[in-house]
């Protein structure tokens, strides 16, 4: 049986031109790209993996995050 993810439509950034339109299509895409990766919408096997979710689930340690990281790793939202 083949995966869910595997079935679905690959979503495209249009390449923008010099037309108001085309910038707001572009734009739209990019917007909507960022929401599914930060688990504003979307399924979500398309979210992004972040630190904190590989400090949750034990797979890294507290400390052993890429330096610049720790702070950005703090969940916000209760979560």
């Amino acid at each position: 049986m083949t995966s869910p993810v595997n079935n679905r439509q690959r979503a495209t950034i249009p390449h923008p031109e010099a037309t108001i339109e085309s910038l707001q299509v572009a734009v739209i895409a990019l917007k909507e790209a960022v929401e599914v990766m930060a688990q504003q919408r979307g399924h979500s096997d398309d979210w992004a993996v972040t630190w904190a979710d590989l400090l949750r689930l034990g797979l890294v340690k507290p400390g052993q995050e890429p330096e610049g990281v720790r702070g950005g790793a703090v969940r916000r939202g209760g979560m």
